[in-house]
């Protein structure tokens, strides 16, 4: 056997003995998973999944545990769970859609996947402009429980962001009324007027607690926004 062919069995046998996991999860979708089913050679116990949803739940307002879990246990970094009929969510997801940035940047700084939901949530217009030249289909993309690319787009408060994407929505008009909450709730006025007079068509929808983007303006004294808003029709919920 010449020192090709040795090299070249033995790479042929490490990916079959690799695979075998993963093949023999696919026998049968009646059989009961086991801890070792799909799991990879030579690899640790997985995260038990009550940690899992603690770390994802503590992802949308909790900092400091975040930290201490992450100590203890570095591979939650990457963990996602599932709420039901696919829906998944990491912790990094759940802060981009609470809108906090302080959890987003401290779990890019550890290394955590990137996505376009948190760069849109971070205002990195750049970033977003790029993924739509890559792909303008991505702006269909929707983060977890729904919600689209553009609510995050009015967290980041960035016009130029804005622009990008309204040009490949399908929904426009929906997706612009979403966006004009997280825009208002984060005192972005310019893109508050933005998405009034470039895709807004409902002024008063109502978010998930029931109110209305003059409601969040008038709660957080942004009397800009609630300005601009009355005076586009805005009213308060109540």
């Amino acid at each position: 056997m010449t020192r090709k062919d040795f090299f070249t069995k033995s790479l042929v046998a490490s990916s079959i003995i690799a695979a075998a996991p993963l093949l023999g999860a696919t026998e049968s979708t009646d059989q009961e998973i086991s801890p070792e089913t799909g799991r990879g050679p030579g690899r640790g116990p997985r995260q038990p999944l009550k940690q899992v949803l603690e770390f994802v739940q503590a992802g949308h307002r909790d900092l400091d545990k975040i930290k201490v879990m992450l100590e203890q246990a570095p591979g939650l970094i990457h963990a996602r769970w599932d709420w039901g009929d696919g829906d998944w969510e990491s912790a990094l997801e759940g802060a981009a859609h609470m809108g906090r940035a302080d959890i987003v940047c401290y779990l890019l700084s550890n290394g955590v996947r990137v996505d376009s939901f948190s760069a849109a949530m971070l205002g990195d217009a750049g970033t977003i402009q790029a993924l739509m030249k890559l792909e303008p289909g991505i702006a269909h993309a929707k983060g977890p429980h729904g919600l689209p690319l553009m609510f995050y787009v009015g967290y980041g408060g960035s016009v130029v962001m804005a622009e990008a994407v309204t040009p490949h929505l399908m929904d426009k008009a929906g997706e612009c009324n979403r966006a004009l909450h997280t825009a208002t709730l984060s005192g972005h006025e310019a893109l508050v007027e933005w998405l009034i007079k470039n895709g807004a068509t409902d002024l008063n929808t109502q978010n998930f607690f029931g109110k209305t983007p003059l409601d969040a303006a008038l709660e957080q004294k942004f009397d800009g926004i609630a300005k601009l808003l009355r005076s586009n029709g805005g009213k308060p919920s109540n």
